[in-house]
């Protein structure tokens, strides 16, 4: 599936027209990007200084570090004017993000909503404003039939314009475990 994408991807890139732009677009799973402060709105107590994965500032610093980095890698030399984020706490993760010194210069603006989700996991797009300019941001409920108090994140819809032409993006994370394991 991977590869039938990534060839889709491609084939795209190569049938562009002469005189037309290429714009990278991502999307990157942070792997609970989370603070180090407990929110007693969310289950987080796991990635606290006094929980189980023993969540420091100093890991956090670390965990950014390794995110920039991959984030500036995105498009081999051709930055990422668009990347969908997912499986990260809260608005403050982000701009901390963002405001690497090695992501900084590039001036990535935010859309996120805060989602229900159990665990506190939300959904984020991050994008370059010279290139694109959102003009309508929604968060759309994801339920379960069955299952109404089953509460996970959002998906994130957002329709900009680049270069003219409306982009509408859906960013989402679907639950990984339905069957009874933690997601």
């Amino acid at each position: 599936m991977i590869r039938c994408f990534l060839f889709l991807c491609l084939l795209g890139l190569a049938l562009a027209s002469p005189g037309q732009s290429v714009h990278t677009i991502g999307f990157y799973n942070l792997e609970n990007l989370f603070d180090t402060e407990d929110d007693p709105e969310k289950n987080d107590e796991d990635f606290t200084p006094e929980g189980r994965n023993q969540w420091t500032g100093e890991r956090y610093r670390q965990k950014l570090d390794n995110m920039a980095k991959v984030m500036a890698g995105i498009g081999h030399g051709n930055d990422p004017e668009l990347i969908g984020l997912c499986e990260l706490e809260n608005r403050r993760v982000i701009e901390d993000l963002v405001q690497h010194p090695t992501l900084a210069a590039k001036r990535y603006q935010i859309v996120h909503f805060e989602s229900p989700d159990r665990r506190g996991i939300d959904v984020a797009l991050v994008y370059k404003p010279q290139v694109f300019q959102p003009f309508a941001t929604a968060q759309v409920e994801i339920s379960f039939p069955g299952e109404p108090d089953y509460k996970t994140r959002n998906a994130l819809v957002v329709s900009g314009l680049m270069e003219k032409d409306t982009l509408t993006l859906i960013v989402n994370h679907w639950p990984s475990r339905r069957g009874g394991g933690e997601d």
